[in-house]
């Protein structure tokens, strides 16, 4: 089909007359939507460090040009039409671009703001009329065109290693992984139909391979960066310098590591595996290998899986659009008319379809990079610490490793305009079956990486250190001081039993059924270099819980659990 060219008419819409001619004012109109589509979406690809050649991004901006040019054919000649588009479309623009601009403005500015862009854009619009294709396509159109050929990329890696170091052979090598959201062995429900199967070969996989294990291991708090910070600062109890938040989206930074400290003044040399969430590399003051950080949240783990171009192009869209402020008020709206015409049933039942967390791939092939670094430059004298977000929601694997569909994927929380609606009994199984069966997965891999370290000659005297940093958290509610004289048995276990075992040549296998927080077990290990395990029959314990309130933290009693 041709089209011919069209006079605006600004005091009227005037339907245009087709003519076989097409002309540079049809191809602007055309263009616009089009490139207004395309140059975000290719910016999140490349930001994701994903192939702009691969299927599901092919399709998916093959998509949204389709849906460009019916736009652009449907504005062709209407000067009102055009200016409310294009005015829209720069909108939306702005939404997916800076969405965590918005995000970090707010509740109220995160809705506000974007009203008033629109109306800014239409008066830019309506001001540029004569010219607003034009200018748009050109705009966007290099956008587009510097993106393909010189894509910006994000960071789902970054490395840096210093290789000017000393490093003294003679020391055994030390692997130190934290598992985060590991729950502790005594802390697996029974209840769960894999949980006492689960519980079982664990013991067996920890004896089978020469740890010490205690079994009823909790951590005093409830958030990774207070239970660390402190699990390395065991002096500095609730002193809020011992780690620092960076920025408003979670992540944090150790600034105080005393544990650190005294490994490199044994003249260890550290080399860390972290994810965003928490940085540990600034805290080695003098001896820092190497530091690898990967990204949890970055789309590009899931280019190389399993999973079917649809299935990538799902969880794709979920992440482009989960943090519009648009779709997020159609998310809403829509909820809110469910809600009101077909209440009592769950709103969002037909809408709960974006998988946003990708975070369990990105730890596998980290867990994976470690193993192969000890098979093959691993010496004496190197301190390895790994913080892996496992066996950490979202749960993705099954108990053979083999990765779910995303219609599959479950997060320990439901998201809480569904809260309402779930039935607690059914929630907590089905997630802890889920959960289990990552776990199991994850001493798959566990299993390979002590095999390098048992068949090498050069790792035989190598001590490893598997703990976790809290429980697995599968509750219906946080463990809060307001609510803490209401907490049950069960919440207190799922959210504070967590895993500590060690492996080293001097200390025997063995299964410690002390209750004990992990915040007083790694320092006393390593003053005696990991030769025997701290005798707490002749130490005060505090076996108390640190529940953080407006007022400042509270202190509760643990209780005793498991056999």
């Amino acid at each position: 089909m041709s089209f011919s060219t069209i006079t605006d008419a600004p005091a009227s819409d005037v339907k245009p007359a087709r003519t076989g001619r097409l002309t540079l004012s049809t191809l602007w109109d055309i263009a616009a939507p089009t490139t207004i589509l395309v140059a975000p979406t290719l910016a999140f690809a490349s930001f994701h460090n994903y192939s702009f050649f691969s299927p599901e991004i092919f399709v998916g901006i093959g998509l949204l040009a389709c849906l460009g040019a019916i736009l652009g054919y449907l504005i062709l000649g209407r000067t009102k039409a055009k200016v409310i588009v294009i005015a829209l479309l720069l909108t939306l623009y702005m939404d997916l671009q800076f969405a965590p601009v918005f995000v970090a403005a707010g509740p109220f500015w995160s809705k506000a703001l974007l009203p008033l862009i629109a109306l800014g854009f239409l008066a830019l619009s309506v001001w540029l009329r004569q010219h607003l294709t034009l200018l748009a396509t050109t705009f966007f159109g290099t956008i587009v065109i510097s993106t393909l050929l010189f894509p910006p990329g994000g960071t789902s890696v970054h490395l840096s290693v210093n290789e000017q170091l000393d490093t003294d052979t003679a020391l055994p090598p030390v692997v130190h992984i934290v598992l985060d959201e590991h729950i502790g062995i005594e802390g697996i429900p029974e209840d769960i139909e894999v949980g006492a199967e689960l519980k079982r070969d664990l013991k067996a996989f920890f004896d089978r391979h020469g740890f010490y294990v205690f079994g009823k291991a909790f951590s005093r708090f409830y958030r990774s960066e207070w239970s660390l910070g402190h699990l390395f600062n065991p002096d500095s109890m609730l002193d809020e310098e011992v780690v620092e938040r960076v920025n408003a989206r979670f992540v944090w930074k150790v600034r105080e590591n005393d544990y650190f400290e005294g490994i490199q003044d044994a003249g260890y040399n550290i080399n860390v595996y972290q994810f965003e969430h928490i940085d540990y590399c600034e805290s080695v003051k003098r001896r820092l290998s190497s530091c690898l950080t990967y990204n949890v949240s970055s789309l590009g783990a899931i280019q190389n899986t399993s999973l079917t171009t649809m299935q990538k192009l799902r969880v794709i869209s979920g992440f482009y659009v989960y943090y519009s402020s648009t779709y997020r008020f159609l998310r809403d709206a829509y909820g809110n008319l469910m809600r009101h015409f077909v209440a009592p049933q769950p709103p969002l039942s037909q809408w709960h379809w974006e998988r946003t967390q990708v975070g369990s791939i990105a730890a596998f092939e980290t867990l994976d990079r470690l193993r192969h670094d000890l098979e093959n430059r691993a010496t004496g004298g190197q301190y390895y610490f790994a913080h892996l977000d496992l066996p950490h929601y979202p749960y993705m694997y099954d108990r053979d490793c083999r990765l779910k569909a995303p219609a599959e994927w479950a997060t320990r929380n439901l998201p809480h305009a569904l809260r309402q609606y779930a039935e607690p009994t059914s929630f907590r199984t089905h997630n802890y079956q889920m959960y289990l069966d990552q776990m199991r997965c994850m001493y798959t891999k566990l299993g390979e990486l002590l095999e390098v370290i048992e068949s090498s000659e050069a790792l035989k005297n190598t001590v490893v250190i598997l703990h976790g940093d809290h429980g697995s958290r599968i509750t219906m509610r946080a463990p809060r001081a307001k609510n803490r004289s209401t907490l049950t048995t069960q919440e207190m276990v799922d959210n504070f039993s967590t895993l500590f075992a060690i492996s080293a040549p001097g200390i025997d296998a063995g299964y410690d059924r002390r209750l004990v927080p992990i915040q007083e077990l790694l320092t006393p290990l390593y003053e005696n270099r990991f030769r025997a395990v701290p005798d707490f029959d002749k130490r005060d314990v505090a076996n108390r819980l640190m529940l953080q309130g407006q007022g400042g933290w509270v202190s509760i009693p643990m209780p005793d659990f498991g056999d």
